[in-house]
């Protein structure tokens, strides 16, 4: 789990309501990218903690090619940041062309903003380049009264990245998200405490008698047509949190 600290929280108390009204003001105002490279500077350093001028580069050059902002600690490039107008929707092409810059430098991380809309994405340099998404908030939406709000932004952040944040992050990414919810719904521990709850409801019954049995077929087959969407079931994620569940299991009875 993402812990934030007591003086990331103050800090962040500090600064939070002057960039929304900045953000504000610069959405109202549609400026333009490089605007937008300014604001999103002043806030990995404002709110951030890092150093303005030797650990935030912008124009990173990648094989004669550009990302806006790079962020180093003691040498070491934590991840790359690629930032679009703040009047821009952020899509998927965006992230597309940050990964091969990402891709370039064995970078693992990337943030991609439009100064409003943050996402973090993990890289996975495998057989093919996978990025997956991680952290997303809303900078206007940002509320420093929820945890979860405050622990995103710490994750990035300069004692967050000291404190593997990100890393925990994408940990935590990989095991709660729907995808493994979902694959978990058909595993066979739930489906036999799923079919002992239905069958206690069953004597629970005042009208006639049910005579048919409840199978563990009959429940995944309901869960698989009509609980689980099909956007989810039928994707590769789906079938990889399927296999992630399998192995941790299988380690779990050793």
């Amino acid at each position: 789990m993402i812990s934030h600290t007591k003086n990331f929280r103050n800090n962040l108390k500090t600064h939070l309501k002057k960039y929304q009204k900045i953000l504000t003001i610069a959405l109202k105002n549609d400026h333009n990218e490089a605007n937008t490279v300014t604001i999103v500077k002043d806030i990995f350093a404002d709110i951030g903690g890092y150093d303005k001028y030797s650990e935030i580069t912008s124009e990173y050059e990648i094989k004669n090619k550009y990302c806006d902002i790079a962020v180093k600690l003691n040498d070491t490039l934590n991840f790359l940041i690629e930032v679009k107008a703040i009047g821009n929707s952020l899509k998927k092409s965006h992230m597309e062309q940050a990964r091969n810059y990402a891709a370039n430098e064995g970078c693992e991380w990337v943030v991609l903003t439009n100064g409003i809309d943050w996402r973090v994405y993990h890289l996975d340099f495998g057989k093919a380049i996978a990025d997956e998404l991680v952290l997303q908030f809303n900078m206007l939406e940002f509320s420093i009264d929820r945890e979860d709000d405050v622990n995103k932004i710490f994750a990035s952040s300069k004692s967050g990245i000291e404190k593997k944040s990100l890393h925990v992050a994408y940990q935590n990414s990989l095991l709660v998200n729907k995808h493994m919810i979902s694959a978990l719904l058909v595993t066979e521990p739930v489906l036999k405490h799923l079919k002992k709850w239905l069958g206690d409801l069953k004597k629970l019954n005042t009208g006639p008698k049910q005579k048919h049995s409840i199978s563990h077929e009959l429940i995944q087959r309901i869960i698989e047509r009509e609980v689980i969407k099909e956007a989810i079931k039928d994707t590769s994620e789906f079938a990889t949190a399927k296999k992630r569940w399998s192995s941790l299991h299988k380690k779990k009875q050793k």
